[in-house]
């Protein structure tokens, strides 16, 4: 009887401990920290990049699969002599086509259309987080540059993607 008792009490408690462990499983998977494994810090995903390089190695370019709503870039800029540094965002639907964002601005009965670059004033070494609406993207990119950027502008990159809402 004692034997069936300590049988019953070890199924109880793994059937108590199961939704605790589905739980925490699921918190797990709430965010993404993109690694970059060529990385001397495996989480830049652009290391010491000078915002001067050709555009291809001060891009970033992630495959969210559209399974994530945000995505939240770290830019930790080095200052030398550039002014601003930006950061143009773009989505693919389909994985291979990239259209970036626009911004709309009405003023009485005239609307403009612009491309969406977010541009951050610089006069010193800045670390700052930019967020975006990645729903729906199946592959996000972001092109880093900055306004009279010399080979000492530099940047690291990293970012982080977030489910939900």
């Amino acid at each position: 009887m004692r034997r069936l008792f300590a049988i019953c009490a070890i199924w109880a408690s793994l059937l108590l401990a199961a939704p605790v462990a589905v739980a925490e499983d699921a918190a797990k998977t709430a965010t993404l920290n993109w690694k970059n494994t060529a990385s001397a810090n495996a989480f830049n995903l652009l290391e010491g990049v000078a915002l001067n390089a050709a555009a291809g190695t001060r891009t970033i370019t992630l495959a969210t699969q559209a399974r994530w709503a945000k995505l939240r870039v770290y830019t930790f800029f080095t200052h030398n002599a550039a002014t601003t540094v930006t950061s143009a965002f773009s989505c693919s639907l389909d994985g291979s086509s990239y259209a970036r964002l626009t911004a709309r601005n009405i003023d009485g009965a005239t609307a403009t259309v612009n491309l969406l670059t977010d541009s951050i004033a610089v006069a010193a070494n800045t670390d700052y987080m930019l967020e975006y609406d990645t729903r729906g993207c199946e592959s996000v990119r972001v092109v880093f540059g900055g306004a009279s950027a010399g080979a000492s502008d530099t940047v690291n990159i990293q970012a982080v993607s977030i489910s939900g809402v």
